[in-house]
């Protein structure tokens, strides 16, 4: 749409009258009128009236509706960022027993068993549910997911795991600070029965390379070193 076509579609839905317009223009009612109606347009129309018009209400209008548009978004950004703050730190926070496993929000599962072998950390993960969701959400193709995750291979070093690579730096350290302290808490809860249940906040980089959030939920057997963990994607918050 040339300037010509989107001054007289202005004025044809404008609610702003004709005679103000003219007022604050300079051009005539009527020739503003003949513009409306299709009358006269090749003659009448020139560029230098085409100008004052657009400059004075069109391009105006696009100038003040795309600084307001993008000083929303990054309002909008503000408020989601700090909203993904609060609730990671809730969760942080708020001991798991509490929250009836079964019924934990979740996207998917992913289940892995740890090794130990001269106080040095292994993984392998056995399992992971709902992969489409998966792809959905981080932009992935099932066989990339399946890379990434690497179900079945034996990891002697816990750091070793291609999933790292689709984690923030942030992410890994908070993950590696528990890590090193879990070969001496499995060595000294061995023998213990039952469950220990562990939320960590982990942020994952998508293939566009944005950033999605969400929350393990971990459920530790310290006696047979597994672990099950429900991951929630955190995109409404």
């Amino acid at each position: 749409m040339n300037k010509q076509e989107e001054v007289i579609k202005w004025l044809k839905k404008t609610d702003i009258p004709l005679t103000t317009i003219s007022k604050k223009t300079g051009i005539t009612r009527q020739t503003l009128s003949n513009w409306v109606h299709g009358t006269g347009i090749n003659k009448n129309i020139q560029s230098a009236k085409i100008n004052i018009i657009y400059n004075k209400y069109i391009n105006t209008s696009i100038k003040v509706k795309g600084s307001m548009k993008a000083q929303y978004i990054i309002d909008l950004q503000k408020e989601k960022i700090e909203r993904l703050e609060q609730t990671i730190a809730k969760h942080k926070s708020t001991p798991i027993q509490s929250t009836v496993w079964d019924n934990i929000e979740h996207d998917f599962v992913a289940k892995l068993t740890l090794t130990f072998k001269n106080f040095k950390l292994g993984r392998t993960i056995t399992e992971i549910t709902n992969q489409e969701r998966i792809c959905d959400v981080l932009g992935y193709s099932r066989q990339e997911v399946l890379d990434f995750w690497d179900i079945g291979a034996l990891y002697s070093n816990f750091d070793a795991h291609p999933i790292d690579k689709i984690l923030t730096k942030d992410t890994l350290r908070d993950i590696n600070s528990k890590v090193s302290a879990l070969p001496n808490i499995f060595e000294a809860l061995k023998d213990m029965l039952g469950n220990h249940y562990i939320p960590v906040p982990v942020t994952y980089i998508c293939k566009d390379k944005s950033f999605v959030h969400s929350i393990a939920y971990n459920k530790v057997d310290w006696k047979n070193k597994t672990v099950e963990s429900k991951i929630h994607f955190l995109l409404n918050e």
